[in-house]
Order: C-alpha cells, then sequence, then structure tokens
C-alpha cells in the first residue's frame, strides 16, 4: 500500500473514530483523535479540544442525546497536513418551550489535520452547517393545540403551517382513515 493511501485510510479511521468514541461517551479514546493543541468549533462551544471533551462529557452525563452520522468523505493530503472533509448530519432530542423536539443539522466537518510523530490528529474542526430541521415528537395521534399556538393568536407558528398541517393530516386520511376530533385543546387523531 503506498503512503498516501495509508494516511487516507488513517484519517477516515480517525473521523469515523471521532463519531463513534464522542456519541458512546468513550471520553479516554475520543481524546486520542485529537493533538494536544487542538480546536473544536460547534454551535455551542468554541475552543480547546480538551474543553470540548469536558463540555461533551457533561452534557452527556447530564443526557443530552446528541447522535451523528457520517456520509460521503474526502481529503487532500500535502505532506504532514491534510484537509478532510466529509458530509455529516447531527441529531438531538430535547425539550423548546416545553415541547420535545428533535433538531436535525445537516453539513460537513471540516477537518485540518497534523501527522505528528507519526500519527494523524486533529488540529482543528470546524463544521459548516447547511440546513436544519425542527420537528415535534409527539405522541402518535396527538397534538397539542399550544403547540400551534391558535388559542393565543399564532406567536410560534404561522397560519401557513396550520393550514399545510392540516393539509397532512387530510393526506394521511386518505391512507390510514383517521378520525379528527378536539378534546380539552387536543387534536385527536383514531386510526381505525
Amino acid at each position: 500500500m503506498n503512503d498516501i493511501l495509508a494516511d487516507k485510510l488513517a484519517i477516515r479511521e480517525l473521523v469515523e473514530n471521532w463519531v463513534l468514541y464522542r456519541d458512546a461517551g468513550d471520553w479516554e479514546r475520543f481524546a486520542t483523535v485529537w493533538h494536544p493543541d487542538g480546536w473544536m468549533t460547534a454551535t455551542w462551544f468554541q475552543g480547546p479540544a480538551t474543553d470540548f471533551i469536558e463540555a461533551s462529557r457533561k452534557l452527556f452525563d447530564a443526557g443530552g442525546n446528541i447522535l451523528h452520522t457520517l456520509g460521503g468523505w474526502t481529503c487532500d493530503i500535502v505532506g504532514n497536513r491534510a484537509i478532510s472533509q466529509v458530509k455529516m448530519t447531527i441529531n438531538q432530542r430535547a425539550p423548546l418551550d416545553g415541547v420535545l423536539v428533535d433538531v436535525v443539522c445537516f453539513g460537513r466537518f471540516y477537518d485540518f489535520l497534523e501527522k505528528r510523530d507519526g500519527r494523524w490528529g486533529i488540529v482543528r474542526r470546524q463544521p459548516i452547517y447547511e440546513k436544519d430541521r425542527l420537528d415535534p415528537v409527539l405522541q402518535p395521534g396527538f397534538v397539542p393545540l399550544e403547540f400551534l399556538s391558535l388559542g393565543n393568536g399564532c406567536d410560534r407558528i404561522s397560519w401557513f403551517f396550520v393550514i399545510l398541517f392540516f393539509k397532512l393530516l387530510f393526506q394521511q386520511s386518505l391512507v390510514f382513515h383517521p378520525l379528527i376530533f378536539l378534546q380539552n385543546d387536543i387534536v385527536r387523531l383514531c386510526f381505525g
């Protein structure tokens, strides 16, 4: 195997390990993907990798539910430096204004790496966020009207989305034949 191919394989493994170690809470092994002067940038954190590892540990221990998946990957290597780019998706479940939501971020991880003493490590990770989603996690068949803000003047969501929501319900009714009724300010869907 030539040196470039071996280096690319090592870098790809390192990028995969970042996700696996972090999401599993394997903090000792997570630290091995970084060089000591590594730097992490994220939506919620900017700073040294050592501080990011500790912040991630605290979030994990508090029940934070953040999962990463990776897609297509490329890497450019010049000497002992490399830039890796990988498609990524970040999934998080958390409460927002009392409503449990799934947040999904789509983008790319740019990793700036160096080979020091024969070992590749991340010097800087810079995510590029391209698109986000926010979806309520609701009990199947139940949508609280307060989430749609119908009772308080639609300050959180426009009528467009309310109409879109009910159009979606109608489309689903063509397949599932639900009965839709209002009870205690909750839209209930009964699939019979």
